[in-house]
């Protein structure tokens, strides 16, 4: 009874051990892949940042500002249209950089024009105040 007893138990605290040593491994191994996803995010996101200012600046030394102040504004159209519609966020972040754009909408035609022309993507009617 005894050897039925310590071996019922050392099944017990093995499958315990097993089980907890198992599900950190997972965890870890998990978390590592997330890391990895996210890290591969960020550098498609930088790298993306970087080929952009290049154009831009290749736009801007060859005399085409007004093509690089378009090119420029396709982000800003883009955030503006999908990020800050109503629903989306409210922070304080958020509405200062609006703001920020209704600004250089309201005093730059160029960017006016291109913020108008790029909601045809979103299938919204009229043009922005």
């Amino acid at each position: 009874m005894k050897t039925l007893i310590t071996s019922a138990a050392s099944l017990l605290v093995g499958s315990v051990v097993g089980c907890t040593i198992g599900y950190r491994y997972c965890e870890r191994h998990e978390l590592k892949e997330d890391v990895e996803l996210m890290t591969q995010a960020i550098n498609s996101y930088q790298r993306l940042d970087a080929h952009s200012a290049i154009v831009a600046i290749d736009l801007i030394e060859s005399g085409e500002n007004q093509k690089a102040v378009r090119f420029l504004c396709r982000p800003i159209a883009d955030y503006y249209y999908m990020y800050t519609s109503d629903g989306w966020p409210k922070d304080e972040r958020s509405i200062k950089l609006r703001a920020m754009i209704e600004q250089v909408v309201s005093t730059n035609k160029i960017v006016a024009d291109e913020m108008t022309n790029r909601m045809v993507n979103y299938e919204m009617p009229g043009k922005i105040h």
